[in-house]
């Protein structure tokens, strides 16, 4: 069973429909109510707890899309992904090193260094096949580093609350967090703009593989 899966706040309630309206064939769960901890508190970690409902739910390959994204293109490809692989994520152009903070790179026990060298991956669109073991594995440890309070941290590094490596730029939370698990597992990403692009609904399509536009809200 495949689903595509997002939760969203009332202030975002107009982008989740027009996502949700964007797409047809694939199931919709469109979460606006979690029992979980707040944005404030533990950033991101609603999104931990959305794919864990449709998980429970009963979903095997599930999506998970930021309200930013809407469909242009049938989503059927990236699940076929999802089948074949047991994970999709596509990779957002920056370094684990430049947006992760001391705590969470000692939690995962890599220098800055190191982490200057791992790619991160737009944790804004995850397909994860609950079916496979890197789909397992990746969740789990995905989910216990939220538990673990390795999401939180500032968007900047200004005040030096992050690090005092001028290298860091501030933390990214649960994408920090998902781009050095799926290093630590191996895990491959698409390319940068091979599915997604970021553009507004005007904007022409990069190529004919674009099957979702996103935009800041």
């Amino acid at each position: 069973m495949r689903a595509i899966v997002n939760y969203s706040t009332e202030q975002y309630y107009g982008v989740q429909d027009r996502l949700f309206n964007s797409f047809t064939g694939i199931d919709k769960i469109k979460l606006r109510d979690l029992s979980c901890d707040s944005h404030q508190s533990n950033p991101y970690a609603f999104k931990i707890n959305a794919i864990e409902a449709a998980m429970v739910a009963g979903y095997k390959q599930v999506l998970w899309l930021d309200s930013s994204c809407w469909a242009v293109k049938d989503p059927s490809p990236i699940f076929d992904i999802i089948d074949a692989k047991g994970y999709f994520m596509e990779e957002a152009g920056h370094l684990a090193g430049n947006w992760t903070n001391d705590r969470v790179l000692e939690y995962f026990q890599i220098s800055r260094d190191e982490a200057m060298k791992i790619p991160m991956y737009s944790a804004g669109f995850t397909g994860i096949n609950f079916d496979t073991d890197i789909g397992w594995k990746f969740f789990s440890w995905w989910r216990s580093s939220m538990e673990f309070g390795m999401f939180k941290g500032q968007w900047d590094n200004d005040t030096h609350s992050e690090s005092r490596d001028e290298r860091c730029k501030g933390h990214r939370h649960d994408m920090s967090c998902a781009s050095i698990i799926a290093h630590k597992l191996g895990m491959e990403f698409e390319p940068v703009n091979s599915y997604f692009q970021a553009a507004s609904e005007e904007a022409e399509l990069l190529h004919d593989g674009i099957i979702f536009k996103l935009q800041g809200i």
